[in-house]
């Protein structure tokens, strides 16, 4: 499935059900591992996904990477 991460389009390989591993999102778009994924949803919402985490990917949803907020 084709998604948008960081306003590129890649080629995401998902499994039988859907979904895929966070981690190959950062991987496809070589994110570097100190910085955390947002999905935005369609609905206009937005969701930090930690590494790990196994995910029902929708056509439409984008992708995007920040910086961590570290308090003090």
């Amino acid at each position: 499935m084709r998604q948008m991460i960081n306003g590129k389009e890649y080629e995401i390989t998902e499994d039988e059900n859907g979904t895929v591993e966070v981690d190959v999102v950062r991987d496809t778009a070589k994110i570097p591992s100190d910085r955390i994924i947002v999905r935005q949803s369609l609905d206009g919402s937005n969701e930090i996904l930690n590494d790990g985490d196994i995910i029902l990917v929708k056509p439409g949803e984008h992708f995007i990477d920040m910086p961590r907020h570290v308090n003090g």
